[in-house]
């Protein structure tokens, strides 16, 4: 059912991001096409093979087109380390192909000039080559993210998010910041190519990027941006022989408070029927899934996601409810429900399914008044082996709709402590 989710979440990415998406599908076969350039600006004249008449005046010399920079390292340089007469070549063609996206008036070459960015970074499979030419060519790329043309901010983020060595991490800093929500959407995408290359830097990359996530988890307003940061979350747990084991058990520890001190938010706009942060939170309960796979039973992080869970498909239960009762689409909210009973099921090992045969009945208004009694039975269920659950407490925020309304004193929507 997570399907149902994902499917709303591409509306909102499909209908923010169409232009850019196709142009990304079709980058790769389009080029663009001019009038051969002098280096002088002006046309080129064109030539002839056909023989001229006894009384015509020579023809004129064939103005040269301009000429496309090219890189060339040596095999030395990519295996020690670029030299001084390497930097310059690399850094004269991102110039070239930076100032063609800069300057371009056609789409043509605004994608040309991209694909020939991310060309370049792909040139040689070295990371010492790599390393340097998407720490040039990002920083390079940032005027592009403050220019008034989007094509143009979107196409320079887009290069950015496909380099994935961690000398872009300044670049992804002031993506995921951005007032565009796809560039905040391509920052995050970018740095969850380059966590564990941040990890391998150390706690100052480390600490940046932890703060950027907190922040952005407690404030992101596009649900398809929050479903990004809330993947962020999640660690995948073959740790690499660069990061230390001290730093990826401490770094699985930060990420997954941050991811508790956000949930709440979350929740709360589940809760009142927020569909795009519905989306987000299935983004959410996918990483409270994961997370928890392969952790001592009963653990500090098994703990939590199992609370974590509980509380969302609480908030979901109310949110599916109202939505029935008020004749609206319910489809997002029983998805997240049943999801969360599968993830509730993997992580805790019993087995049950009260949300699924409350969703079973017949009648629409029957299943509406039996799921909340289902996330109760939960509740029960998980007590009784002895997990130490506490009762979701939530309430919608001030002025929104929901089907049970705030007290004027309501306390602030908790979690576990």
């Amino acid at each position: 059912m997570g399907s149902f989710i994902r499917r709303f979440a591409g509306v909102f990415l499909g209908i923010l991001l169409c232009w850019s998406t196709m142009a990304w599908g079709q980058g790769a076969a389009r080029t663009a096409t001019s009038r051969p350039r002098s280096r002088g600006g002006r046309a080129a004249a064109v030539t002839t093979t056909a023989p001229a008449p006894a009384a015509a005046t020579a023809p004129a010399a064939t103005m040269p087109a301009e000429a496309l920079p090219e890189i060339q390292i040596p095999a030395m340089s990519l295996k020690s380390g670029l030299l001084e007469a390497d930097l310059t070549v690399v850094d004269r063609y991102i110039a070239f192909w930076v100032g063609k996206l800069t300057n371009a008036t056609d789409e043509n070459t605004i994608l040309e000039a991209r694909k020939r960015l991310i060309t370049g970074y792909r040139k040689y499979d070295s990371w010492q080559y790599q390393n340097v030419y998407a720490g040039r060519a990002s920083k390079a790329l940032l005027p592009l993210l403050e220019v008034q043309e989007v094509q143009k901010q979107i196409n320079a983020a887009l290069a950015i998010s496909q380099m994935r060595q961690v000398t872009v991490q300044p670049a992804l800093e002031v993506l995921v910041v951005n007032p565009n929500p796809a560039l905040r959407l391509y920052g995050w995408a970018g740095y969850r190519g380059i966590r564990m290359l941040v990890l391998g830097q150390g706690k100052e990359a480390v600490d940046v990027m932890m703060k950027s996530l907190a922040k952005a988890s407690l404030t992101e307003d596009s649900g398809a941006v929050m479903g990004a940061v809330l993947g962020m979350m999640y660690l995948d747990p073959d740790r690499p022989s660069m990061v230390t084991p001290v730093m990826f058990e401490d770094a699985r520890e930060r990420l997954f408070q941050t991811f508790r001190q956000a949930w709440p938010r979350v929740c709360t706009k589940v809760l009142e029927g927020d569909a795009d942060m519905t989306a987000a939170a299935g983004d959410g309960l996918s990483a409270l899934r994961k997370m928890s796979a392969g952790v001592a039973a009963k653990g500090e992080i098994p703990q939590g996601a199992v609370q974590m869970i509980v509380d969302l498909a609480s908030c979901a239960s109310k949110a599916y409810a109202k939505a029935v009762g008020n004749g609206l689409p319910s489809v997002s909210a029983e998805a997240l429900l049943r999801d969360s009973e599968d993830a509730l099921n993997a992580i805790t090992e019993l087995r049950r399914a009260p949300i699924s045969e409350a969703l079973a009945a017949k009648n629409e208004a029957e299943r509406a008044a039996a799921v909340d009694d289902a996330v109760d039975k939960w509740i029960d269920f998980l007590k009784n082996a002895n997990w130490p659950i506490q009762e979701p407490k939530f309430q919608a925020s001030a002025g929104a709709a929901t089907s049970q309304p705030a007290p004027a004193a309501a306390p602030a929507p908790t979690s576990t402590p």
